[in-house]
């Protein structure tokens, strides 16, 4: 994988969506291989040279962290769907006017046969349609969509908006809206079987106190593959196309400093958690997205696996409200590098009322209410100690490969919701710093 960590030029006021632009401009060509130092930032045709904090910035882009499995590129630069043979390819150039900016591309699963070199039994093409885009209205924000560019995700009806949203919250949790100073910093981490993105909310000064705890918002977005079974997804994808075997993970906080240890949230504060991925299908042949899953405060489902109603939701294990402790090794206290695992079926069961669309347990009910069929490894997202480290993006190594972390939300207090007043751990994620390639095909 190639990894991300662009730090704001918070001395820059600017609005202008045309300005931003120039600072899309840097990302798309990170991810076309042509920034490999942050030294290089600035310097290219069409990049502001005074957006980005160059010298606070890192960049790991060379091309061991770029490998793939197949002998395609990690990130293909045409923008056709058929001729490009890349994990990633260009939708359309980085762009910006008026008050907004976006870069759009693909991003295949990793056994996709238009992936040069890539082979599996049946013809598999999945692949989803991503937006990143800045807005002075609204801030960050990233939009999925599926192969036919619809089912928007994790907000309906933003792919191609100018200035949406990036959480079901809405206004209350805008990263780095109004100037493009109010963002601290972004990370994105790009892997042959996982995309990610995180945004964290200026405060006003680089030291984090108690002070400044409700003025910070984050958002963390990860879109992971599954490893590959070529007899279920092979014949899913050839009964609908829009079928992609991985899911989103959305998460973040609006009015509290993930980056402070050990303190509260208020109780308060709106919290966003999404489970939700394309092409759901029940163990009755049967398909569904999963648009609706925990999203803003639903968040019994998806985040705790009690079973507390809610039935037709997925859950991923760990449960990102557990507790997650050091564990005593040989060497002394250290992280545990547990894999993030996606589960579909109901926690709940069947006979769950509580949220359901109708009819639970019978043979006429919604195909939600009998969850989804398909589980898999979340590939690249784990789950690592709380308030592991000293701060997002922190480096640290696990056998021969080394890991970057994602600061997303509170919790520790209780499993039932973030919003609880002695939640006041950070759980940590943490990605590849170099691209893993996925597991063959079953």
């Amino acid at each position: 994988m190639a990894y991300f960590f662009l730090k704001v030029d918070n001395t820059q006021t600017t609005s202008n969506g045309s300005t931003i632009g120039t600072a899309m401009k840097v990302i798309e060509n990170c991810f076309k291989g042509e920034h490999t130092s942050a030294s290089s930032i600035g310097t290219l045709s069409g990049e502001g040279s005074n957006m980005w904090d160059a010298t606070n910035c890192l960049i790991i882009n060379d091309s061991e962290h770029r490998q793939t499995k197949h002998s395609g590129a990690l990130y293909h630069n045409s923008n056709n769907t058929s001729n490009a043979t890349g994990v990633y390819h260009l939708k359309s150039n980085a762009y910006g006017t008026s008050s907004y900016a976006y870069f759009d591309f693909y991003k295949r699963h990793y056994m996709n046969n238009n992936i040069s070199g890539a082979s599996t039994t049946t013809t598999f093409r999945a692949y989803v349609h991503f937006r990143i885009g800045w807005s002075s209205n609204t801030g960050w924000w990233i939009a999925i969509g599926d192969r036919s560019g619809s089912n928007h995700m994790p907000v309906a009806n933003a792919l191609t908006s100018g200035s949406a949203q990036w959480t079901n919250n809405g206004s209350s949790h805008e990263v780095g809206a109004s100037q493009w100073k109010n963002t601290d910093y972004i990370q994105i981490w790009m892997g042959e079987t996982y995309f990610a993105f995180s945004a964290h909310h200026y405060v006003g000064t680089s030291s984090y106190s108690y002070t400044t705890r409700n003025t910070g918002r984050n958002v963390f977005t990860y879109w992971g593959d599954f490893p590959y079974i070529d007899s279920v997804d092979g014949y899913h994808y050839g009964r609908n196309s829009n079928y992609y075997p991985g899911v989103m993970m959305n998460v973040g906080m609006s009015g509290h400093d993930v980056r402070l240890k050990n303190v509260s949230p208020d109780a308060n504060d709106p919290a966003e958690f999404q489970l939700r991925r394309y092409g759901a299908v029940t163990g009755l042949n049967e398909y569904y997205n999963t648009i609706n899953a925990s999203q803003t405060n639903f968040l019994y489902g998806g985040l705790n696996g009690t079973g507390v109603g809610y039935a037709p939701y997925p859950v991923m294990s760990p449960w990102p409200l557990s507790p997650r402790t050091p564990i005593p090794t040989a060497n002394g206290t250290g992280p545990l590098m547990i894999p993030c695992q996606y589960l579909g079926n109901p926690f709940g069961g069947r006979d769950e009322t509580t949220s359901t669309v109708t009819n639970a347990g019978t043979q006429g009910a919604s195909a939600t209410n009998f969850g989804d069929s398909r589980a898999g490894q979340m590939l690249g997202l784990y789950q690592v100690p709380d308030e592991f480290g000293n701060k997002p993006g922190d480096r640290f190594k696990v056998g021969n490969e080394f890991y970057r972390t994602a600061w997303t939300h509170k919790k520790g207090g209780t499993n039932y919701t973030i919003q609880d007043g002695d939640n006041s751990e950070t759980a940590v994620y943490a990605l590849p710093e170099k691209s893993v390639v996925g597991p063959d095909a079953i």
